[in-house]
């Protein structure tokens, strides 16, 4: 409030006062309203340097060097007005992120606001969406690069902003950029860049995993002219299912649980807590498998309105490939790499399937060189011992070697659910079973047999 009276407002809007946090209806139906709260906003003041609700942000800020002040010394310098001033000298570190910088709900209000009043640990930035200039102005520290996925991310988000608004204003002599452009690529693959940021940032409520990007999402549909349905573009599901638990990036070794509240179906990225990626790309889209094909897709939101936050129930309908197969899990510790999956090849043999074992040897002619991404730990999961998941495999791509599809578990009502993605690449021979080359070659194309040969089914996806 200090700080809108400062600029000479005479109104502010705050999410925790302006929205009543304990009527689920009446949060859905605001949430829906945050990009036209952001977008129409004289300015955003941000607090990045704020770790929580209860933290200022207008205290005094931290000198630079004071945890090492053995490394920072001033040198005179004289102003062009003749003014004897100082230039510190310290030495070069990389500048951590900003507490507000790991909080999901703060990136749509950095992408969707047009002006941005931001308090830094060491800075106060003005930013302007509309501004040309690579960096925004600054009280002093300007010397700063900030994260690189999000630096680029607002790069390309503010020429699709850009792109958008000259396409829906009539009177726009010239469209900015282009966002087909070859460094920027298709607009579907800048979503899934986006949610590759998102999903790394925390929220404190797990159910708000689709709503704290619904702004984002409702821009993005003006500017691709798509249907959204539970994070995904409906023109592009093939692709948008088949993304994974990110783990090379992220430290996140350990499988979690799967959610107890329902925050979206298990064919969404959005039913998982943590970071997530997309394993293929748009430009791959032509290489959906010839026996794969979505059917129908239905999505009720908890607000009929707010088509684009939290839903309440789904279903998919899907045809293609499929094969039988049995999970065996045997790793007391909740990590993924002991597990087993064992494909149904005869009633009387199967092929196992270890996961994120291309690189291990295969020792036996009965293991499928393959791989597999799990989602969430099962409850199965979690007594002591060996348990075993009966399982399908449903394929959905095929680029030269490589086979990718999904993991799916049936239910009792006929209806399917999502446990993992498994990807099936050209394997390295030598790592496989045999004692020539000769019968190598046999095994992998066997394997590969084995795959294309599923039965064409349709399932149900909740």
């Amino acid at each position: 409030m200090i700080a809108t009276e400062k600029l000479g407002l005479h109104f502010i809007w705050v999410d925790a006062l302006c929205i009543v946090q304990d009527d689920d209806y009446d949060k859905a139906s605001e949430i829906a309203r945050m990009p036209a709260i952001y977008n129409q906003a004289a300015v955003t003041i941000v607090a990045s340097r704020a770790a929580g609700v209860n933290h200022g942000f207008l205290g005094p800020r931290p000198a630079f060097g004071a945890t090492n002040p053995r490394e920072v010394f001033d040198l005179p310098y004289r102003c062009k007005d003749g003014i004897l001033g100082s230039v510190t000298l310290i030495r070069e570190v990389e500048r951590s992120r900003e507490p507000l910088d790991r909080r999901a709900w703060a990136l749509q209000e950095r992408l969707l606001s047009p002006r941005i009043l931001d308090y830094g640990t060491y800075q106060t930035e003005w930013i302007c969406q509309v501004s040309q200039e690579e960096k925004g102005l600054t009280d002093g520290w300007v010397d700063y690069h900030p994260d690189y996925w999000d630096k680029k991310t607002k790069e390309r988000w503010d020429l699709l902003l850009l792109r958008s608004r000259a396409l829906l204003d009539s009177s726009a002599e010239e469209i900015p950029g282009s966002i087909e452009s070859e460094d920027l690529g298709s607009p579907h693959y800048q979503w899934y860049e986006l949610v590759k940021i998102y999903t790394n940032r925390a929220l404190t409520f797990s159910t708000d995993r689709l709503p704290a990007i619904s702004g984002i999402a409702e821009r993005y549909a003006e500017i691709l002219g798509d249907e959204y349905v539970t994070g995904l573009w409906k023109s592009k599901l093939p692709v948008g299912l088949l993304w994974a638990r990110e783990t090379w990036n992220s430290g996140e070794d350990r499988l979690k649980r799967r959610p107890r509240e329902y925050q979206s179906p298990s064919w969404s990225w959005a039913v998982i807590n943590g970071p997530i990626e997309f394993t293929i790309r748009p430009w791959f889209t032509g290489k959906i498998d010839e026996h794969f094909e979505v059917l129908d897709c239905r999505v009720q939101p908890v607000v009929n309105d707010a088509k684009f936050g939290a839903v309440q129930s789904s279903s998919l309908t899907l045809k293609g490939r499929m094969r039988p197969a049995l999970w065996v899990h045997s790793d007391e510790s909740g990590r993924e790499k002991n597990d087993w999956l064992k494909m149904i090849k005869t009633p009387e043999q199967s092929w196992g399937i270890g996961l994120f074992r291309r690189r291990a040897r295969i020792e036996s002619d009965e293991v499928l060189a393959a791989s597999v991404r799990v989602d969430c730990l099962e409850d199965e999961f979690i007594p002591k011992g060996t348990c075993t998941i009966q399982v399908h495999l449903l394929l959905i791509a095929r680029h030269f070697g490589t086979i990718r599809g999904l993991v799916l578990r049936r239910h009792t009502t006929g209806e399917y659910s999502r446990l993992a993605l498994f990807d099936y690449d050209i394997p390295d021979l030598d790592k496989l079973p045999g004692e020539n080359k000769e019968k190598r070659e046999t095994m992998y194309r066997e394997q590969i047999s084995w795959l294309l040969q599923g039965e064409t089914q349709t399932v149900s996806l909740i």
